[in-house]
Parts: C-alpha cells; structure tokens; sequence
C-alpha cells in the first residue's frame, strides 16, 4: 500500500497541476477501500474503481462492492470495466442502479466488447457522464460514436498519437486523424506481440527512458522479444519524427 501511494504522489508531483485520477482497484476489497481512503491525501482528484477481481460476482455483489470502496472518500467516481483483466464486467443496467445513488464523473470501457461503447454513450447522455474508451487505436472512431475521449495504455510512450487524434476530430481535419490512426494501429499491431506491460517497458525504452526492473516473471525469449520491439518502434518513432529522449 505504501508504495502505491508513493506512485500516487509521484505522478501528481510529475503532472504539474494537472488533475489525476488514481485506479485504486485491487484483488483484496480491504485494500482498494484503504487506498481510497488515502487517494486524496496523496493528491489524487479523483479515483477509479473496477469490478471486484478474479472470483464472479453476481451483478448485485458489484453494485455493494461499488458502493462500499465509493464510500471511502470524498473525491469523484469514474467507474472502470474491463472484463477481460478482472473477470467481472460492469452491466448497463448495474452502473444506471450505482449513478442513481452516486454521481460518476466518467466511465472508461476497455476490452473486446465494441459495440457495448455505444450502448454506454446513450447512458451517459442520459445520466450527465462522459465515456471513455480504452481502445486506443480505434479513437477516432470512438469519437464519433459519442466517446469523450480515451484512457490509453499507447500514450504511455507515444502520447503525440493519441492528443494528435483528438486534436483532428475535434477540428474536424478527418486526413490527419486518419493518417494519425495509421501509425498509432502500426505501433498497436507491434506491441500484440507482447504482453502487457511488457510491450509498454519496450516502448518506454524506444523513446529512451528508462523504464526500470521488471517486476514480472519473464523468459529469455520475452526479453528478447521485448527488446526486439523496442529497436521496431524506435526505427517508426524516428521515421515519424517523435523525439528520443538521450540517457
């Protein structure tokens, strides 16, 4: 827990001002309504929270297990659905049960379930919510389906894409978005060879950073293969003009 909240205040201190929301959700209830609790103190704007980990629950559990992490602080709500890493997805029906008794200030989507997106953009319409996609590299799409925006695993090492998307949508300049959506699929379609987060160290390293001791457990081969990633997106990065940062 302590080091969770000293990344929490690390990134705050590194965003400047900028409002971050901390995902408190963990394996362990205890652990996720402690950090919170804490969320705040460290200097978080608001917090997110996932569908319990690992073990099923009924729609019913959710809703109370929602409920009881929200209850621990005072900080805005984004709800957080990816089936897919917590075995758990978060119905339509279930969020409208928790936003009728708590606000949302957002709701992220991540996983396989496409068209689901818009089935949440008409309930955030009619609750005051907006909706955020976690796929990345079909942003300009999610755009256009009602999305506000995306929480993106690929701006960790190549925001330019992602904020460069936006940007084009926005103005409606569809040739660049268009253009943007190319390279950052290209960098999508490299870093299916990895697993997450290793294809997120790799790409932290092809921009030259450094991105620390692994924490995982990996083969000789996924090392390899990681490092081979890094040496494809850095050869894509400089041929696009995005800076590598000198050690």
């Amino acid at each position: 827990m302590s080091e969770r909240l000293k990344a929490i205040e690390a990134v705050v201190q590194g965003a400047n001002g900028l409002p971050v929301t901390v995902n408190v959700s963990d394996v362990r209830p205890d652990r996720a309504m402690d950090l919170a609790a804490k969320a705040g103190s460290a200097g978080a704007t608001a917090i997110a929270i996932m569908p319990p980990l690992f073990f099923p629950h009924t729609q019913d559990d959710i809703v109370e297990y929602l409920f009881a992490v929200a209850s621990k602080t005072n900080l805005p709500i984004v709800l957080y659905n990816f089936q897919e890493r917590c075995g758990n997805n978060l119905e339509a029906e279930t969020i409208a049960r928790f936003v009728r008794r708590h606000p949302i200030a957002g709701f992220k989507q991540s996983g396989g379930r496409w068209e689901y997106l818009q089935e949440l953009v008409v309930l955030g319409r009619k609750h005051h919510f907006p909706v955020f996609t976690g796929a990345d590299t079909r942003l300009a799409e999610a755009l256009e389906r009602g999305a506000a925006g995306c929480v993106s695993g690929l701006s960790n090492f190549a925001p330019e894409l992602i904020v460069g998307i936006q940007s084009a949508v926005d103005r409606g300049d569809g040739a660049t978005a268009q253009r943007l959506t190319g390279r950052l699929q290209e960098v999508g379609r490299l870093c299916d060879q990895l697993s997450y987060p290793l294809c997120v160290a790799a790409g932290l390293a092809a921009r030259g950073f450094n991105p620390g001791p692994l924490r995982q457990i990996y083969s000789q081969k996924s090392r390899a293969a990681s490092r081979q990633l890094e040496r494809q997106l850095r050869t894509r990065f400089r041929r696009w003009g995005l800076p590598i940062e000198q050690p």
